[in-house]
């Protein structure tokens, strides 16, 4: 997913917090379950809450919160699925699944008849079973959210009775709504962060090479994604690239050139519009578009995808491995609606 090239955690926005907590209202209000919380997946490998509802009182909901040390505000990962003492936990196990994969397929979910293995290590034993007592807790569940292969986040829920096939039915629909949001929430920040870039370019096209080069830098250290090329429409309709940024890995990009045979930034680093022989590029799909119309943007799981045919397939994905891209994106920008060149991050 492209919101897994970024570096840095960022809070989270309001209408994805809404969208989380209609789940979280939905699993408590309509399955009876006395409490559910939400959590995001960031890139620090941490479990997040961001919304969270209970069938109890107030004060023993605070209660709860307060001796079980799950932090609701978001504030600070409550999980880390990098971090051995966490690694019994049932959030971080259902996430986490088989071989660093969620139980996409074998199970995508995890149930206990213990508080504890939900709350470990936040709370001690002792606790988790007082409060499994003073709740009338039966089982607990963990659901990831799932986009494609890759876990975003999960849900976890606890009930007075055991789930029944029901019950999980209903939490995986759940579970799918919430992946379905914070892939959405993304996509749409990802945008809309893009488009200021581009709108910022087609104002100072001027003194192109420093504009370029300042995009691509914006692009990679204040947006914090992995990388970020630029490719401007030239004569005989080439798009060559102008100007690129890595956040922190110069030397692996050298050694990818090297393999190549091919510098960013040389008159190989060209694409042709008008030749089939780059007919399946990325960057010429996005620019050529549809009936002559260039597409808003075009993404791909597959950094190939926007090297081809340049660069062989099987060094383009060595290189995807090596950088830890899961996904790029074509962005055409435009000055008075003609394009003039391409984004790629």
């Amino acid at each position: 997913m492209l919101q897994q090239n970024r570096k840095e955690f960022s809070d989270i926005a309001p209408r994805l917090q809404s969208a989380l907590q209609a789940v979280v209202d939905d699993a408590a209000a309509r399955l009876g379950c006395i409490g559910a919380i939400a959590t995001t997946l960031e890139n620090d490998g941490g479990l997040y809450v961001r919304a969270a509802a209970f069938q109890v009182p107030a004060e023993q909901a605070q209660r709860f919160l307060a001796d079980s040390g799950l932090d609701v505000t978001g504030s600070t990962a409550v999980l880390y699925l990098d971090e051995k003492k966490y690694r019994y936990n049932l959030g971080v196990s259902a996430v986490k699944g088989v071989n660093g994969r969620a139980r996409a397929i074998q199970q995508p979910y995890l149930v206990s008849d213990r508080l504890y293995d939900l709350l470990r290590p936040l709370a001690g034993e002792e606790t988790a079973r007082r409060l499994q007592t003073e709740l009338g807790i039966s089982q607990v569940v963990a659901v990831p959210f799932i986009v494609a292969d890759e876990v975003v986040g999960s849900l976890m829920a606890a009930a007075a009775k055991p789930f029944d096939e029901r019950d999980i039915d209903f939490l995986v629909a759940f579970a799918r709504q919430a992946a379905s949001s914070i892939e959405n929430h993304y996509r749409l920040t990802a945008m809309e962060s893009l488009e200021k870039v581009i709108f910022s370019l087609q104002a100072k096209m001027t003194d192109e090479t420093k504009v370029l080069q300042a995009v691509v830098d914006s692009v990679v250290f204040e947006l914090g994604y992995a990388g970020a090329m630029v490719a401007t429409l030239e004569r005989g309709n080439a798009l060559p690239v102008r100007a690129y940024a890595l956040d922190d890995r110069p030397q692996i990009l050298a050694h990818l050139e090297e393999k190549a045979g091919v510098k960013l930034l040389s008159p190989k680093a060209v694409v042709y519009l008008d030749d089939d022989y780059y007919k399946d590029n990325l960057s010429v799909r996005a620019v050529k578009g549809v009936n002559g119309r260039p597409q808003k943007y075009l993404t791909s799981n597959k950094l190939y995808d926007l090297l081809r045919p340049i660069v062989r397939k099987s060094l383009a994905d060595f290189a995807q491995q090596m950088l830890g891209i899961r996904a790029v994106i074509a962005v055409p920008f435009f000055v008075e609606d003609e394009v003039v060149g391409n984004l790629f991050v």
